[in-house]
């Protein structure tokens, strides 16, 4: 069997729940910031970590995995956030980030964190 890689030769399979709920929100994978904010969700969600500041505890694993440094990786996500927050995508997170601004790099992950805890359960 033939199993198809993303660009940065992980299995597509490895994380499918994050990337469907990724893709219902209305967020593409156009963007290396997509790639970080799947893997940032996996360890958020499935590895329960406790998470006082994402630049001394989450971007350094990241940056590590994907051979990149912290500030890529936050600028990476940051670019996502530009290019990806509209008005359907503020529409379905509505239940959990009620405001007009855009969030920040933290504030958007744990948005998206918290919608999908609440698809969960």
């Amino acid at each position: 069997m033939c199993r198809k890689y993303d660009r940065f030769g992980k299995y597509i399979q490895e994380n499918k729940y994050f990337i469907s709920q990724l893709n219902d929100i209305g967020i593409r994978k156009n963007y290396t910031g997509y790639y970080y904010l799947v893997d940032i969700l996996d360890i958020l969600i499935n590895q329960d970590l406790k998470v006082k500041s994402f630049s001394r505890q989450v971007y350094p694993i990241i940056a590590e995995k994907y051979n990149t440094s912290e500030c890529t990786v936050e600028r990476n996500i940051r670019n996502l956030i530009d290019k990806s927050w509209s008005d359907k995508i503020r529409k379905k997170l509505i239940k959990v980030y009620d405001s007009p601004n855009k969030p920040h790099c933290r504030q958007f992950i744990y948005v998206i964190r918290n919608y999908i805890m609440m698809q969960i359960s």
